[in-house]
């Protein structure tokens, strides 16, 4: 049906107009052609390892925003934070910047013939590498990975569930006071 974007401020606007600028200027970009294309940007939210391993989706922090671009050097995704006016904190190319167009495109093509609106934002869990595209219609929330605890993934899509199981758990240390002792030595 009907993407659901929030908008950004006006000074991330901006700011994305100068990460534009230098990109443009970029000693690799041919001086003919540095016009780009973009997609309007998505939320950028960042869940701790901790929140994600208890499935703690409202724990999600929004950090920032994320562009989609094409450039005469192929695809790019811009990051934008929300602390530090005036900046961008990356550029993103090659594997994860295809994997993230495929997963707009799988997005597209599974949100858009559904009945209900969806809202897209990035989910990012920085800590074991996982960064996924939600799309939040009523009640559900549909993942479309672009990685998995640091590896491009080829998941079309996962419920929230089979998402946050994807989480790898925590090491469990010995349990002194039951008497489990760790295997090998001690140092």
């Amino acid at each position: 049906m009907t993407i659901s974007l929030q908008v950004p401020s006006e000074a991330t606007s901006e700011t994305f107009s100068r990460a534009m600028e230098a990109l443009g200027a970029h000693p690799d970009q041919p001086r003919n052609q540095r016009a780009f294309r973009y997609l309007p940007p998505f939320r950028k939210l960042v869940l701790s390892r901790i929140a994600a391993q208890r499935a703690e989706l409202a724990a999600a922090t929004p950090v920032g925003w994320q562009y989609f671009i094409s450039d005469s050097l192929g695809a790019a995704v811009i990051d934008l934070s929300d602390k530090i006016l005036d900046t961008f904190s990356s550029v993103r190319r090659g594997a994860f910047a295809e994997r993230y167009e495929n997963v707009l495109k799988s997005i597209e093509a599974d949100r858009g013939a559904a009945a209900a609106n969806y809202r897209a934002e990035v989910l990012e869990i920085p800590q074991i590498g996982t960064c996924a595209v939600m799309a939040r219609e009523s009640y559900d929330v549909w993942f479309y990975p672009i990685c998995l605890n640091g590896k491009i993934s080829e998941l079309s899509f996962l419920s929230e569930h089979e998402f946050f199981a994807s989480v790898p758990k925590p090491q469990r240390s010995p349990d002194h006071e039951s008497g489990n002792e760790p295997s090998g030595p001690v140092i």
